[in-house]
């Protein structure tokens, strides 16, 4: 049995009920429309939609995500052993699931860090605008480079290499560039910029031609997290 947990809720597709109880879905769909249109309804018969293949064409299937109330309530005129068995199994999915959302999950590597890290942030920056909501909202990519170091490229590619992906600084760089994520004198577009995956610092060097500006291109929290999971795919 498969559920799913969105928003930090946790649901059962009318899908997984069709496929366990075996019940053809379209009946399953008339049973929770034929309940009274109210707020219990609402509340926990959540309508969702995915697109399958049939051949060459797609087509939408119509779907709903059910809460354990939800769940409890259609599944009630079921009956027979097995139906019982699969309302208990289920019941204690939804438990254990529960329990589990509410223990706090000890991260196991650097991106599960910094993945809790900004979790906490925007919990954080939540919290101070409803307390102090005088003051300017800071944007979501500031709350993450304040949260979470940002470091540069060929740091970036030494914490790739524990996770396995074995990169290298001068081919990291490379694919950034071939990827449209950095100008080829290595600092980050614009766009990339204002979605909080670059920082840039700027230091000052003497020449015999007096002082000069060097900028050096950081990948934040967000960024790590983000970079993380796009190379895990590409390579």
């Amino acid at each position: 049995m498969n559920l799913d947990v969105i928003d930090n809720k946790i649901y059962v597709s009318s899908l997984e009920i069709a496929r366990v109880f075996e019940k053809r879905h379209d009946n399953i769909i008339k049973s929770i429309e034929s309940l009274p249109n109210d707020s219990f309804r609402l509340l926990n018969f959540e309508v969702s939609e995915e697109v399958r293949k049939n051949g060459i064409f797609e087509k939408p299937t119509k779907y709903y995500n059910l809460t354990r109330d939800g769940f409890s309530l259609l599944v009630m005129s079921f009956t027979g052993s097995k139906a019982y068995f699969w309302k208990t199994a289920f019941i204690d999915a939804f438990n254990k699931m529960e329990s589990q959302l509410k223990t706090p999950k000890i991260p196991e590597n650097y991106i599960q860090a910094l993945e809790l890290a900004l979790t906490q942030a925007k919990t954080i920056n939540a919290l101070e605008y409803k307390i102090q909501n005088d003051k300017p909202l800071v944007t979501f990519a500031k709350t993450v480079t304040d949260a979470s170091n940002a470091i540069s490229i060929g740091e970036f590619a030494k914490l790739l290499f524990d996770e396995n992906i074995k990169i290298g600084q001068n081919r990291l760089f490379k694919y950034l560039r071939e990827n449209k994520y950095l100008l080829m004198n290595n600092q980050p577009y614009q766009e990339y910029l204002e979605k909080g995956y670059f920082k840039l610092i700027e230091s000052t060097y003497e020449t015999s031609y007096g002082q000069r500006i060097a900028t050096k291109t950081l990948i934040t929290g967000k960024g790590q997290i983000y970079f993380t999971e796009k190379l895990k795919r590409d390579f």
